[in-house]
């Protein structure tokens, strides 16, 4: 297994990633570069400098090595609220609603997941005026709460 600290693991490439899951999916050595990866996608999403597509697959995979090796998440709280974040991004996809039931429940119902999955029912529930004040409590500068 790779013990370098997460912070320091550059990040894979997406072909780098559908590599690792088409041939270790369950190797739990595999949950760095994963989270590396989440990281990645989270970056493309603010900068357009970063080229990292949004992978469900890999995403999916590393909320379930969590779920078998629950030693192993570390920082496995802030690493699902991006993974959340980044599939509450994907609506009107269910990938929110496939991921919420694999991560932990005291995870699901604490913050920031617990106002993900707010933002996520009132997209579902067409109620976009409430849903934008829901979504700035979550604190990203590009949409008014940078002051």
């Amino acid at each position: 297994m790779n013990n370098l600290p997460t912070e320091t693991m550059s990040s894979p490439s997406h072909s780098e990633v559908q590599a690792l899951l088409s041939g270790s999916s369950h190797d739990p050595s595999i949950i760095p570069q994963l989270e590396a990866y989440v990281r990645s996608q989270v970056s493309a999403v603010a900068s357009t400098l970063v080229d990292c597509p949004y992978s469900f697959d890999a995403n999916r995979t590393l909320v379930k090595l969590y779920t078998f090796y629950p030693n192993l998440a570390g920082n496995g709280g802030s690493i699902l609220s991006l993974v959340s974040f980044l599939s509450l991004l994907q609506f009107p996809n269910t990938d929110l609603m496939a991921l919420n039931c694999m991560i932990p429940e005291h995870v699901v119902h604490s913050e920031p997941v617990a106002t993900i999955v707010r933002c996520a029912e009132l997209l579902e529930s067409c109620s976009f005026a409430a849903f934008w004040p829901e979504f700035r409590k979550l604190g990203i500068p590009e949409y008014g709460l940078a002051d």
